[in-house]
């Protein structure tokens, strides 16, 4: 299963750390998407992966909000109608 992760660069550690506990788990084979923002060509190469990816997860919304970047993936990937899924350290 192919899954796009929307997620704060800061949080990144926490992020991979988590989801690929919650994947061995749950005994699931998923290859996530990460993506940095860093460069110019990240909103290419982020429209290219929600397209090919079966589902979406915004890891920690309330941060991911206060990002232009992560805020554009989320609106990309809604207007994709993208099975989305939010997932937050604070239940």
């Amino acid at each position: 299963m192919k899954i796009f992760v929307i997620h704060r660069f800061k949080n990144r550690h926490n992020v991979k750390k988590n989801l690929n506990s919650l994947a061995k788990e749950l005994s699931l084979r998923i290859n996530f998407f990460f993506l940095t923002s860093a460069n110019d060509e990240w909103k290419h190469k982020a429209k290219k992966a929600i397209l090919s990816s079966e589902m979406v997860i915004i890891y920690d919304t309330m941060a991911c909000n206060e990002s232009p970047n992560s805020k554009w993936e989320i609106d990309f990937a809604k207007s994709k109608k993208k099975k989305i899924i939010e997932i937050n350290d604070y239940g």
